[in-house]
């Protein structure tokens, strides 16, 4: 599959933050309206990262 560029953003919490879930619902919502990615899950070592791929185009 051949992609468009991309901007690719990662955040990984340091375990103190409270999570409802309904925050990644609304992002991944919004990316996917505008044909982006949010992947999300936890990691063997307990943390959470979030990755964002946002489409770029330049003008």
């Amino acid at each position: 599959m051949n992609r468009p560029p991309a901007l690719r953003a990662v955040i990984a919490d340091d375990h103190t933050l409270v999570r409802t879930g309904f925050q990644l619902i609304g992002l991944r919502n919004g990316l996917a309206a505008h044909g982006g990615e949010l992947t999300t899950g936890p990691t063997p070592t307990g943390g959470y990262p979030i990755t964002a791929r946002i489409p770029w185009q330049t003008p």
